[in-house]
């Protein structure tokens, strides 16, 4: 079942879908390599507004943490999504 809320806030440039483990940033572009640097700088920008990092920490994070997924080539367009894990914002007990 799918079900979808809108946030209101601030605008963003791209989709945004949430899973239960993931947060995942959209972007197309008739380049891949283009729809998959737009993509991975909405997370950058993510993880710098909404966990306090520095860009290069987003980033170093990013390149270890995030798993890419090419979500269409057809009509001219190519798509990916970015999965950003919720665990790694989980904070640990122990």
């Amino acid at each position: 079942m799918l079900k979808f809320r809108l946030r209101k806030g601030p605008p963003i440039r791209r989709p945004r879908a949430e899973t239960g483990k993931c947060l995942n940033f959209l972007a197309f572009d008739e380049d891949l390599d283009v729809a998959v640097l737009d993509a991975t700088r909405d997370v950058i920008g993510y993880l710098t507004k909404h966990h306090g990092l520095t860009h290069q920490e987003a980033y170093t994070l990013a390149s270890i943490a995030v798993d890419f997924r090419i979500s269409q080539m057809v009509d001219g367009l190519k798509g990916v999504h970015v999965m950003l894990p919720k665990t790694l914002f989980e904070k640990n007990t122990n």
